[in-house]
C-alpha cells in the first residue's frame, strides 16, 4: 500500500530587489523550521538565495530593480510582464497565502489583485507610507491582512489606521554580536566608502564619494575601503572604482572589498553612506557615519512633494532625533561631506557621542529573532485563513 503524500502549503512570494530578498530569505527559512510539517511550495520572484531556498522563480529580482521614477519607467514593461505573469499564476495555482516583501509600487496593486482572487495578504517590510504618499495607506488597510513592520514606530502607524500591524523587530539585530569596542577613532583612520547594493547606484554615487575622500585626506592621514555587496560583479566593480580613481585622487589608499557587511564594515572608524539598508547596519554596529543621497535633479522634483517624513535617514528616525548628518541633494557636497568626517575623527569626545547615540537607538529595534517571529504571525494568518 502506497503513503498518501503529505498536503503541501503553497506560498506566492514576491520581492523586486536585493536587500527584500535577503529578509525573504530568512524568513523563508524560519518558515519551514518552525512548520516542517506543512510541506512549503513556494513560486514568485526573487533570485539566486530564493532558488536556492526551492522558490520556481517567474522573474529574477536583478531585472526589476529600479532608482528613482525615471529609473521605474525604462523598467515598465518589464513591471507589465511579471505583474501579469504573476497574476495568472495565482489564478492557476490558488496559493493559500501571499507573501509581498517591501517592493511598495509593484507589491501594492499585487495585492489589490490578489484580494479580488481571494488570496490573503501578508506583507512584510512596510512600504514607508509614513515618510510620503501616506495616502496609499487606504489601499493596504483594504488590501492587506496583515503587516509585519521591522521599526518600533511602524506599528503603531499602522494601527491608528485600523491595519493588523505586528513588530518583530529588526532582521540586522544579530550584527551586534559584531561589534567592535574602540574607544576611539585610530590616528590613521579607516573609512569605509559604501554607495549602493545596486550597478546603478555606485555609477552615481561612487565619485562623489571619492571626491570627499580625497579633501579627507589631504587634512588627515587615512585608509579607504570601498564595500562592495555579495552579489554584484567584484571585477567590474574594481574597474568602475580604479578609473575614477585615476581621474579624481590617485594617491588615495584605497581598496575594495567584498563580503558580508557585518565582516568588513565593525574594522572601520567611519564610514560615508547612501541612504538605505547599509545606514541600519551601521547603526547596528554602532559605526559612526553619515548619510548621502543624491538623484537627478527631475526625480528629485518629482518626489520631493510626496515626502512627509522629517528625515531621509533610518537612524534618526529610529533615535527620534538628529543624530547622524544628512547630505542629501543640494547638500551631498564633497566639502559638506568631509567637513563632518574630519569633525569625528578629529575630535574624539565628539566620535564617542555619536557612537553612544547610535547605541541608544540601536537598542530601540528588540532583541529577538525577527524572521522566526514573522513567521509565526504568517503561519497564524494561514490558520485562519483555513478556518474561514
Amino acid at each position: 500500500m502506497i503513503a498518501a503524500a503529505t498536503a503541501s502549503t503553497r506560498v506566492l512570494v514576491v520581492t523586486g530587489e536585493s536587500s527584500g530578498e535577503q529578509h525573504t530569505a530568512g524568513l523563508l527559512d524560519a518558515l519551514s523550521e518552525r512548520a516542517p510539517e506543512r510541506n512549503f511550495k513556494f513560486r514568485g520572484t526573487g533570485g539566486r538565495l530564493l532558488e536556492e531556498r526551492g522558490v520556481r522563480l517567474l522573474a529574477d529580482t536583478r531585472d526589476l530593480a529600479a532608482i528613482g521614477p525615471l529609473a521605474a519607467l525604462s523598467n515598465l514593461s518589464k513591471y507589465v510582464f511579471t505583474f501579469r505573469r504573476l497574476v495568472r499564476m495565482a489564478e492557476a495555482w490558488r496559493p493559500q497565502i501571499a507573501l509581498l516583501v517591501d517592493f511598495p509600487e509593484f507589491n501594492l496593486r499585487l495585492a489589490k489583485r490578489l484580494t479580488r482572487i481571494g488570496i490573503p495578504v501578508c506583507y512584510f517590510i512596510s512600504p514607508q507610507l509614513w515618510a510620503w504618499r501616506e495616502r496609499r495607506v487606504e489601499s493596504v488597510r483594504r488590501h492587506v491582512d496583515q503587516m509585519l513592520v521591522i521599526l518600533p514606530f511602524e506599528e503603531h502607524f499602522y494601527r491608528g489606521h485600523g491595519i493588523e500591524a505586528h513588530f518583530v523587530g529588526h532582521p540586522s539585530v544579530h550584527l551586534r554580536s559584531h561589534r567592535k569596542r574602540s574607544p576611539q577613532p585610530s590616528s590613521r583612520p579607516l573609512i569605509a566608502l559604501m554607495p549602493g547594493s545596486r550597478r546603478a547606484e555606485i555609477d552615481k554615487m561612487l565619485k562623489l564619494f571619492l571626491e570627499a575622500g580625497r579633501i579627507i585626506a589631504a587634512r588627515l592621514p587615512a585608509d579607504f575601503r570601498v564595500l562592495v555587496g555579495p552579489d554584484l560583479d567584484l571585477r567590474k566593480i574594481q574597474q568602475r572604482v580604479g578609473y575614477l580613481q585615476a581621474a579624481i585622487c590617485a594617491s588615495l589608499s584605497l581598496e575594495v572589498r567584498q563580503g558580508p557587511v557585518e565582516e568588513l564594515l565593525p574594522d572601520c572608524d567611519y564610514a560615508i553612506i547612501k541612504s538605505g539598508t547599509s545606514t541600519l547596519q551601521s547603526l547596528i554596529l554602532e559605526v559612526p557615519f553619515s548619510m548621502v543621497y543624491r538623484m537627478s535633479a527631475l526625480s528629485y522634483w518629482m518626489l520631493r512633494p510626496l515626502v512627509s517624513a522629517r528625515s531621509y535617514c533610518l537612524a534618526n528616525l529610529i533615535a527620534g532625533e538628529p543624530i547622524v548628518p544628512e547630505f542629501v541633494q543640494s547638500r551631498a557636497r564633497p566639502e559638506l561631506i568631509a567637513e563632518h568626517a574630519l569633525g569625528l575623527l578629529q575630535s574624539p569626545a565628539n566620535w564617542q557621542q555619536l557612537k553612544q547615540n547610535l547605541k541608544n537607538a540601536s537598542e530601540k529595534l528588540g532583541t529577538e529573532d525577527a524572521y522566526r517571529r514573522a513567521a509565526g504571525y504568517l503561519i497564524g494568518l494561514l490558520e485562519d485563513s483555513c478556518e474561514s
